[in-house]
């Protein structure tokens, strides 16, 4: 899989070293009292949790959100793993229980976000038999998991206009919104079926590749879409985790992009009225201070040096995607493993911003390319053992962004 990071441009905020230019893009919302922190959370970009909860109070969210979802895994696809792996990974587990508080997720099943491109259930297009992935799309949908919108043919779309998005949204929307039927069979694939997913389910979007433009945004608030997930937080110099931006209603812009669009030749976004971003985050490789504490040897941070020229070892940053460890910087097993737990811990510890993980549940596929070291159970066991370890901290909450979105609109904390 050929994954651009946001067109590999959200690293490049690296090459960067004027501190008066990155005050000139900082993003910094003055909080002067109690009242305007209050009125800054609802929706503005901030570092404080929402609604003036104190820290301690706030849920840890985890929200994993896998993209593309190319290969059901499912007996007579060809293949396994991929997304029956991650659905028998979710299925029977729950967030701890807390005070039983339904509005604070105690208690509940976990669930993730899905964002498919529907060009996997068309015949034509399909990496596989499609009936296999509408099957394993609507299971994933009745076990009350988020279906959102990843493009119908996942174009590269830096330069798409707001015709040629709409023509993806609504493509995609039209194919997964057909009718479900339990009984159509591989050997027959038939276009008048899809996955069963309802108008009103549909919440979210998140552009393929992470690349997105102005037009992206104003054909979503066209369309009534409640939330993106394309932006990423935290490339910041000043950023370790542990103050990254909470998720924010675009009506301000968004700090991420303003500080990132400068240094690769774009324009910041301006403001887009209505849409909420839940932004993914940088993940963080353990500092040589910690390395020990997270199981891997001293100088991890250097040993990527070379991986991408925009990558700078006393930051340890690199994109918030499974397939940025596995790919790009060729992790293996206790790297992956390390990297994602330091992180959550910063994000843990600091003010608890979501961790909002994209991920690709064909890397966990034995159909994915094979990687030099790593293999595909040890993907598949990295994953397995991250989400055991989030699920071990009473304060986490795995939802999905739909899910997340609903509290953020209504904050509550875990022991109001």
């Amino acid at each position: 899989m050929k994954r651009k990071i946001l067109a590999s441009a959200l690293t490049c905020l690296f090459v960067i070293q004027s501190a008066s230019i990155i005050n000139a893009v900082s993003f910094k919302p003055e909080e002067k009292n109690r009242k305007q922190r209050c009125a800054i959370n609802k929706g503005n970009p901030s570092q404080n949790p929402p609604a003036d909860l104190a820290v301690k109070n706030t849920p840890q969210f985890v929200v994993f959100g896998f993209d593309d979802n190319r290969f059901s895994g499912l007996p007579g696809s060809g293949g396994n793993g991929g997304m029956r792996f991650v659905l028998d990974l979710f299925k029977g587990k729950k967030n701890p229980s807390g005070l039983g508080n339904s509005k604070t997720f105690d208690g509940s099943p976990i669930h993730f976000s899905m964002y498919t491109t529907s060009a996997n259930i068309v015949t034509s297009l399909a990496a596989e038999n499609p009936v296999y992935n509408k099957k394993v799309w609507h299971e994933a949908l009745i076990a009350g998991n988020e279906i959102a919108n990843h493009s119908h043919t996942h174009p590269s779309g830096l330069e798409y206009t707001e015709s040629q998005w709409e023509n993806e949204m609504v493509t995609w929307k039209s194919t997964v919104t057909k009718p479900f039927n339990s009984s159509e069979s591989p050997l027959n694939p038939n276009e008048k079926f899809g996955i069963g997913l309802k108008n009103k389910s549909i919440k979210g979007f998140r552009t393929p590749n992470l690349e997105y433009n102005e037009a992206t945004f104003k054909t979503l608030r066209k369309l009534g879409y409640a939330y993106d997930s394309s932006i990423e937080e935290g490339y910041q110099f000043e950023q370790d985790g542990t103050n990254f931006y909470w998720p924010y209603r675009l009506d301000w812009g968004s700090p991420g992009n303003q500080f990132t669009a400068p240094f690769v030749g774009l324009n910041p976004l301006p403001p887009q009225p209505g849409i909420w971003e839940i932004p993914g985050y940088t993940l963080i490789i353990p500092p040589d201070s910690e390395c020990e504490n997270y199981g891997v040897e001293p100088g991890l941070r250097d040993k990527f040096t070379d991986v991408t020229k925009y990558y700078m070892p006393d930051q340890g940053k690199l994109s918030g995607l499974d397939w940025s460890m596995f790919v790009l910087f060729k992790m293996n097993k206790k790297e992956a493993f390390a990297t994602l737990k330091y992180t959550f811990d910063q994000h843990f510890k600091g003010n608890r911003t979501p961790m909002n993980l994209c991920m690709h549940s064909c890397i966990y596929s034995d159909k994915y390319m094979e990687l030099p070291n790593i293999t595909v159970q040890e993907r598949q066991q990295v994953l397995t053992e991250f989400l055991d370890y989030v699920l071990s901290k009473e304060e986490v909450r795995v939802v999905s962004n739909a899910e997340l979105l609903d509290w953020l609109r209504k904050p509550e904390g875990l022991k109001d």
